[in-house]
């Protein structure tokens, strides 16, 4: 474990994070100044206090023109939602792909990356609602100068792990090209370090909070396995080859476009491969391959009657014909591979790992919906995101 994780894991454990943490009557501070300056709007944002209980100053829907109302794209100082207080802007979510998004102005038209956008927040929003509320856990608990000694190992950490990357990623030559290319999107590395630093405390919450991971004995994982027989079902594929006519190509004549397939039956009967068959003959766009296909599960095909005769075929094994709506087709197959159980042995570590993730993913539910209830959230979209 690195050293700041370390001493956070402690910090945390040692000041009570691991018991039931309340937050005293929450409440939801003042609409935020419309800052223009990345940095300063980071070291601002850091400084925040709850306020009057007022609501979230909504951003502006429509570019301004009367009796149009289109939607303009989010800036990242756009304030997006408010959690006790605490103010998330529109570069916190969408991050580097506010560059991305700054890119496609006048490519493609306003409304359009605005619902690109809302699309980015309406999935990932909750989770940002929910680092918040987290980082909020923690700091309440702690004293000024366990948050200081917190902070100056995250902000080495950053300087260590982060800044090199986002300059690898950004092909930046220097840590000032790179603040300077963040601050044309209106991103900042003091903005960055903040949202980087908060995940770090929030997975540390969370893992202190939702306790350690269950033992399964034996006897445990044979009956999750006899649960799950289906997971670990392994489907019957073949390989196999067609000959093709379709009835619509010889003027809707069935018996035309049987003659074909008879004359295929009879070439392969004189010695002829199937390859050679197929591309002289079939119909099908996999005649130029011979009419080869590859591993196929036979219960996604389409044709029940195509289904069941490669379900029967021995390996090699030539078919008659089978009719099938407007196409006829001879079929062959070449490989087999037979619907099967996988063995416990083969699978219970995976099936151990499988249960441990989901015993994580319940606890951790389970602490947020109950941190959830303590909180005071606002958001701009439409739905309402939390209780």
């Amino acid at each position: 474990m690195k050293l700041w994780r370390l001493l956070l894991a402690v910090t945390l454990a040692a000041t009570g994070c691991n018991r039931s943490i309340k937050v005293s009557n929450p409440v939801v501070g003042p609409a935020p100044p419309r800052v223009r300056d990345a940095e300063a709007l980071a070291q601002k944002s850091e400084a925040e206090s709850p306020g009057d209980n007022q609501a979230i100053e909504k951003v502006a829907f429509s570019d301004g023109q009367p009796g149009k109302g289109k939607k303009r794209a989010l800036t990242a100082i756009d304030p997006v939602a408010r959690v006790n207080g605490k103010t998330i802007f529109a570069g916190d979510i969408l991050g580097e792909q506010m560059m991305q998004f700054e890119a496609a102005k006048g490519k493609a038209p306003p409304e359009e990356i605005r619902k690109v956008q809302e699309g980015v927040l309406k999935e990932k929003l909750q989770d940002y609602i929910d680092q918040q509320l987290m980082v909020d856990a923690v700091r309440v608990k702690l004293k000024p100068e366990q948050l200081e000694g917190i902070d100056k190992q995250l902000d080495a950490a950053f300087e260590e792990n982060m800044v090199p990357e986002l300059m690898k990623s950004t092909k930046s030559q220097s840590v000032a090209e790179l603040e300077q290319l963040l601050q044309k999107y209106g991103l900042s590395l003091p903005q960055m370090r903040k949202r980087w630093g908060d995940q770090q405390i929030a997975l540390q919450w969370i893992k202190t909070k939702a306790g350690n991971d269950p033992k399964f004995s034996r006897e445990d994982l044979i009956a999750a396995y006899e649960k799950r027989l289906k997971d670990y079902t392994v489907v019957g594929q073949v390989k196999w080859q067609q000959i093709q006519v379709n009835t619509a190509k010889h003027g809707g004549d069935r018996n035309e476009a049987r003659a074909v397939l008879l004359e295929a039956m009879k070439a392969l009967v004189a010695g002829e491969s199937f390859d050679d068959v197929a591309r002289k003959y079939s119909e099908a766009p996999s005649a130029k391959e011979g009419g080869h296909w590859d591993w196929t599960q036979t219960d996604s095909l389409a044709s029940k009657n195509l289904a069941q005769k490669l379900d029967t075929l021995k390996v090699n094994e030539v078919s008659e014909i089978i009719e099938d709506g407007k196409t006829l087709q001879i079929v062959r197959v070449t490989n087999r591979r037979e619907r099967r159980m996988k063995p416990f042995e083969e699978i219970q570590d995976e099936l151990k790992a499988t249960l441990i993730e989901e015993d994580r993913k319940r606890r951790t539910e389970t602490v947020i919906d109950e941190l959830r209830k303590s909180g005071v959230v606002e958001t701009i979209l439409d739905e309402e995101i939390t209780s």
